[in-house]
């Protein structure tokens, strides 16, 4: 129980739940690393993991799948 307590509180000062519902095709923004201040497109939440991926816009308007930390990504309006 205090695992799971602590991994809540985790998740919340991460910025709760950010990606809750999101689904494929949504915009997003990588808000750090990397890739911050790229915007893409989510693809799918990776199994087993904290991680996502996400397809960023590149050159030629091609788009690159990239995987990031699910902390990193912010759903955009």
């Amino acid at each position: 129980i205090r695992a799971l307590a602590a991994r809540l509180t985790e998740v919340w000062e991460a910025g709760g739940l950010q990606l809750a519902g999101l689904r494929r095709g949504e915009r997003v923004l990588i808000r750090q690393g990397m890739f911050e201040g790229y915007e893409g497109i989510f693809d799918v939440k990776l199994p087993g993991s904290e991680r996502v991926r996400v397809l960023l816009r590149m050159l030629n308007n091609r788009f690159v799948p990239v995987e990031v930390d699910v902390a990193l990504v912010e759903r955009l309006p």
